[in-house]
């Protein structure tokens, strides 16, 4: 969205800065984008005054559609330290599986299929074992499988243009990694499942992640 000219992520820049200009800011967008950002805006800040309890203000920022305003650190490397370890947290998610539960949602789990149908019978309490035969839920795979994301990258909004859904430039239907589409005053864009999940981040207990009914 934008508002006076300015995207609501760049509203976060103050006046007179160029992001993503120097080589470092460039590293660092890299690596955030890798994390699963999108828009985003690194620049550098000049140190100011301490704040009392607290260090200096400035140092390395960005801003994303995730996030409206971050300090990131005071060094280069500090804050590749910061985004790698970042990166170690997310690889705590391999183990992540994605269950085809039925005809219209699926399912992030980090257990076995018995112990997601086991929280997804939980969920709709009407269900009985027979309703939901284990023969019956699949494993998606994570990289050739996905689905419908909301996105508000500018470029993505700039590509969809006026039409209701593209790909590659033409207006048509056909379900690929890319695709965009418009419903109502929002946009989605189609993407992996693992995409999605690194967008979604940690969790613990099995949960809803798609769903043809929403």
């Amino acid at each position: 969205m934008k508002e006076n000219g300015w995207t609501r992520v760049q509203y976060w820049i103050p006046p007179g800065k160029s992001p993503n200009k120097s080589r470092k800011e460039k590293i660092i967008k890299a690596a955030l984008e890798r994390l699963g950002h999108t828009n985003v805006f690194v620049w550098w800040e000049n140190l100011g005054p301490r704040i009392e309890m607290c260090g200096p203000t400035g140092g390395y920022m960005f801003c994303s559609d995730k996030r409206d305003l971050v300090a990131l650190g005071y060094s280069f490397d500090a804050v590749m330290e910061l985004v790698n370890s970042t990166a170690w947290r997310m690889k705590k998610m391999e183990n992540i599986r994605v269950y085809k539960m039925d005809d219209y949602t699926w399912w992030a789990s980090k257990t076995s299929k018995e112990e997601t149908r086991d929280c997804y019978m939980e969920e709709y309490r009407r269900l009985k074992e027979e309703d939901v035969p284990i023969g019956g839920i699949r494993e998606c795979n994570l990289d050739t499988e996905g689905m419908w994301w909301e996105t508000r990258d500018d470029k993505d909004l700039e590509r969809l243009g006026d039409a209701d859904e593209i790909v590659k430039g033409q207006t048509k239907r056909k379900i690929q990694f890319g695709n965009l589409l418009r419903d109502g005053d929002k946009i989605f864009k189609f993407i992996s499942f693992r995409e999605a999940l690194q967008k979604h981040g940690d969790f613990t207990e099995p949960f809803c992640l798609a769903s043809t009914e929403w």
